[in-house]
């Protein structure tokens, strides 16, 4: 992505004396704007506030089916492992994926996954995109 050009604002004194009453209004809305999409641009979006999606972090035994609910108006279509750590361990050893997941339409999901080892503990970052 290109990198955003440094972002300064428009003066009313940057046109000519006769047009400054009348542009002075709409540069004050025009300058908030543009403050606004730079400083969203530049690292600051977020999943919770300007994405349709959602993060969860769940506990799953290996092995077995996560089921859990989600709370975006729109129907999840992506679902992607984040992070996974196993409850009293370091880290977890191997890859892990996602083997199965579905929607019932109703708000509820359910999810198994490959690499987890049977009958221990993990904790699980999910995001969920509409």
């Amino acid at each position: 992505m290109a990198k955003l050009p440094r972002f300064t604002r428009f003066l009313t004194e940057d046109f000519p004396e006769d047009q400054q009453e009348g542009i002075g209004k709409m540069l004050v809305n025009l300058n908030t704007f543009m403050q606004s999409v730079t400083s969203a641009l530049t690292r600051n979006i977020t999943v919770d506030q300007n994405i349709a999606g959602q993060i969860k972090t769940l506990s799953v035994t290996g092995g077995s089916t996560l089921k859990f609910k989600y709370d975006v108006a729109v129907r999840p279509r992506i679902l992607v492992i984040g992070r996974v750590a196993k409850i009293g361990a370091a880290a977890t050893t191997g890859p892990v994926t996602i083997d199965t997941w579905s929607d019932d339409g109703a708000g509820n999901i359910s999810a198994t996954f490959t690499g987890l080892t049977s009958a221990h503990k993990f904790n699980i970052t999910l995001l969920l995109f509409s």
